[in-house]
């Protein structure tokens, strides 16, 4: 099902498939890959937070608050004002982290014989 996107005061806000520890990961992972700078931040089973620098110093924010069963809702923002273009490309990032986070792990009987 796909999640209403909404732009409002420089904050990208939706709702993502995982908890909070799953969409922290997800996260972190879209950070590196997006090479942001000075990634850091903390999270427990309600909300988290965590924060970098882009390439010139803005700074770049990814909250995140446990919604339901295997639901949290996150905002990101780049700088001060924000910007849509990036935040849009960093939740991209996101979401194909998700895809490899969220997929069943192979069982034994998957495995080729």
């Amino acid at each position: 099902s796909q999640s209403t996107v909404v732009f409002s005061k420089g904050e990208l806000k939706t709702e993502c498939v995982g908890d909070i520890p799953v969409v922290w990961q997800a996260g972190t992972n879209a950070f590196q890959r997006a090479k942001l700078d000075h990634i850091s931040g903390t999270f427990d089973h309600f909300s988290g937070k965590l924060t970098a620098r882009t390439w010139d110093q803005s700074t770049v924010t990814l909250k995140l608050k446990n919604t339901g069963e295997n639901r949290t809702t996150i905002w990101i923002q780049f700088g001060v004002k924000g910007d849509l273009k990036a935040s849009e490309s960093l939740y991209k990032l996101m979401q194909e982290e998700l895809l490899v986070l969220n997929a069943p792990a192979a069982t034994p009987k998957d495995l080729p014989r």
